[in-house]
């Protein structure tokens, strides 16, 4: 991942958008799904908390506390693990360049999420959560 989960715009959409997509059938099949995340980078990359900046009410708001994040600590314990692979590579795109179907699958399933149903074309209501809004 470009940037760290523990950034807005790269939890948003380098990480929940392309994560979503792929694992939300299991979420809601299983209830909860492990994700393996390696853990040996200096700048946390992989954590939705780090000093200050905190994107942890956005990460559990999201995968509604259905996707866990399990720290591995060294690559060999990484490469290791008996555990399915999804085809997920945040350096294969340039940033917010996922196919469109992505995108949607994730707005739509925020909007049900949120239970607010309306019409395309109609324009969207505006949702505010006081836990989204940063402030430096």
């Amino acid at each position: 991942m470009g940037g760290k989960m523990w950034e807005f715009y790269h939890m948003m959409i380098d990480f929940a958008t392309p994560i979503y997509f792929e694992l939300a059938e299991q979420i809601n099949s299983c209830g909860e799904v492990m994700l393996h995340v390696p853990d040996w980078y200096p700048d946390c990359r992989f954590c939705p908390k780090y000093g200050q900046r905190d994107q942890t009410a956005i990460f559990d708001t999201i995968f509604k506390k259905g996707l866990k994040l399990i720290f591995v600590k060294n690559r060999a314990d990484y490469q290791s693990l008996n555990a399915t692979t999804i085809q997920w590579n945040p350096h294969k795109r340039p940033w917010s360049s996922h196919p469109r179907q992505v995108f949607r699958f994730f707005r739509q399933g925020q909007w049900s999420q949120a239970d607010v149903n309306f019409k395309p074309g109609q324009g969207a209501p505006i949702i505010i959560q006081r836990e989204f809004i940063q402030c430096k």
